[in-house]
């Protein structure tokens, strides 16, 4: 119904006393700014001083105690002030809400271990919940952002934006992953060097799979599921991919690293090989929180232990031939793998000779065969 002369008077003068009692304090709400900003940073040392950087095991979410808090405060800071204006003291007050939501992260990310640090695996369990932790923390500044906007008058609405304080919290999740990959990482690389230090040329029989084979197998059990545990699909899936990426070259490397090989030795270390391949293809379902290995994850796994088992079977092949073995089983090898070949195979100095001449002749070959 349309209003009349006297209803939309009436209606006009409402609109322009709305909000002009608060308007006459605004300059004068900046002393309460500075107030709510120091209670919310001593809350914030207050939460994290007290925080335990673990969770119940009976705890619904596995998300830090002091990230809920905190958002707690924020919440009931802004309330307070809502009450009070909804132009440009509340607009400086999110501007405080966002310096210490960095602060914040910064609290996280200070938590997480340096890269070359020896980590426990409570401390693998904090990393674990640090990601969640930053999950939540971002999965909730946006609402909160939009809260605010929703609140404030023109034009400080139109002003919002919980963007960098978005990118925090993703760089505090990257940086924890990073840590959890580069602490497993460590473990096996320190399994491996003992691959590498073993005298092959000493065995004499294949048998069971070598002890440092074991060990990587016990350090996987320990930690993969806790991450699966732990972490969503999404950010397991991110540690599988990047630990089995980082580790995969190294089998070609750690077999280039090894002295001479017996024939039962490259034997044992071929089948060594076959049983740490399973056990990465196997990682991202331990725990089941993924129900099967991603398919692109398969492949890759596949593709670079192929390279080191190519390898293997080149050493054990017959001298006779052994360039085109190579050159078959290994076609996207340097000539320096060659030559690091006829050593491992135990060859005498004659015998290296007339096999690096025969592939430099047919490398020659080769060359010159090829279209120009």
């Amino acid at each position: 119904r349309a209003l009349g002369m006297e209803g939309a008077v009436a209606a006009a003068a409402a609109a322009v006393f709305k909000g002009s009692i608060s308007s006459c304090f605004e300059p004068h709400l900046k002393a309460y700014v500075e107030l709510e900003e120091r209670q919310l940073s001593e809350h914030l040392e207050k939460i994290v001083a007290e925080e335990t950087w673990d969770v119940d095991e009976s705890a619904q979410a596995a998300v830090l105690a002091s990230a809920a808090a905190l958002f707690l405060n924020i919440k009931k800071v802004f309330k307070r002030c809502s009450q009070l204006t909804r132009r440009e003291t509340l607009y400086s007050l999110h501007k405080v809400f966002q310096r210490v939501l960095h602060q914040y992260a910064g609290r996280l990310e200070g938590q997480v271990p340096a890269g070359t640090a020896k980590v426990t695996p409570q401390e693998e369990r904090t990393v674990c919940l640090i990601i969640n932790t930053a999950e939540y923390c971002r999965e909730t500044v946006a609402p909160l952002g939009e809260t605010i906007a929703k609140v404030l008058d023109k034009p400080f609405c139109d002003a919002i934006d919980m963007a960098h304080e978005e990118d925090a919290f993703s760089s505090v999740i990257t940086k924890a992953l990073a840590a959890l990959v580069a602490a497993l990482e460590a473990r096996l690389d320190e399994q491996l060097a003992a691959m590498v230090r073993t005298n092959w040329a000493t065995h004499d029989a294949v048998g069971d799979q070598s002890e440092y084979v074991t060990a990587i197998a016990a350090s996987l059990t320990a930690t993969v599921p806790l991450a699966a545990a732990l972490i969503n699909a999404n950010y397991f899936r991110f540690f599988c991919d990047k630990l089995a990426s980082a580790m995969v070259p190294k089998a070609y490397a750690n077999v280039l690293k090894c002295r001479r090989f017996s024939e039962a030795g490259a034997q044992q270390l071929l089948l060594d090989n076959i049983a740490i391949k399973q056990l990465l293809l196997d990682m991202p379902t331990l725990g089941h929180k993924l129900p099967s290995a991603p398919g692109s994850y398969v492949k890759m796994v596949n593709r670079e232990m192929g390279k080191a088992e190519a390898l293997l079977k080149v050493i054990l092949s017959p001298v006779e031939g052994l360039c085109d073995t190579f050159r078959a089983l290994l076609p996207e090898s340097p000539p320096q793998d060659f030559k690091t070949v006829l050593d491992l195979k135990g060859l005498k100095k004659s015998e290296q000779a007339a096999l690096t001449e025969e592939w430099g002749r047919r490398s020659g070959a080769s060359a010159a065969a090829a279209p120009s």
